[in-house]
């Protein structure tokens, strides 16, 4: 065979035998892709049957879509969003826990004298009056007891007695606020935070 032949034949030969290999990987890889696509076809209708079967149930929450979700192999979630959720979780069960959670009142601080005796001081809350100054100090153990009453002359409530001291039908105890006589009774004034409310016993012993 003259030699110019020969080196034809043995180039048809290598393209022969590309195409063939080729043709093997191509069948190969096309087999191998078929194969897998019913694997992805159930996980893709599994995933539907979850999300669908977490809307149709009456109870499910928000959150309830995601821990269906998660228990599918093929979805993973980020953490930015497991933490997120997390927190809504939590922040959801402490205002449930709370629903009736309010601001603590203001207090006030009173100057309280009884007849030059030491300063006292006693915590009243905000808004109360001069009268339940002296109340406050009785419940707490300011003061030893407590006769007040309501004087229709006063429009309001009159101290007769403190720590007994006074008569128990008749006003003589008066006070001052902040070094001024209100020329109302105790129970018309209020307290604001740091006065100084000086009680006197001007009557008979």
């Amino acid at each position: 065979m003259p030699k110019q032949a020969l080196n034809n034949f043995l180039a048809f030969l290598v393209i022969i035998s590309a195409l063939f290999f080729a043709g093997l990987v191509s069948f190969a890889l096309t087999n191998h892709q078929e194969d897998k696509k019913p694997e992805l076809a159930s996980k893709t209708e599994d995933i539907k049957q979850v999300i669908v079967i977490s809307r149709n149930t009456p109870s499910a929450k928000p959150s309830s879509y995601i821990i269906k979700t998660l228990s599918t192999p093929t979805i993973l979630p980020s953490p930015t969003a497991v933490a997120s959720s997390q927190l809504v979780s939590n922040l959801t069960a402490l205002v449930s826990n709370n629903p009736t959670a309010t601001p603590d009142p203001q207090t006030n601080q009173i100057d309280l004298v009884i007849n030059n005796s030491p300063s006292l001081n006693v915590n009243v809350a905000d808004g109360a009056n001069q009268c339940d100054v002296l109340t406050q100090a009785l419940n707490q153990g300011k003061i030893s007891s407590l006769n007040m009453q309501y004087n229709s002359s006063y429009n309001s409530y009159a101290v007769y007695q403190i720590n007994g001291v006074g008569k128990e039908n008749q006003v003589w105890w008066t006070y001052s606020v902040n070094g001024a006589n209100p020329p109302l009774g105790c129970s018309l004034v209020k307290a604001k935070n740091k006065d100084k409310v000086v009680w006197t016993y001007i009557g008979p012993i």
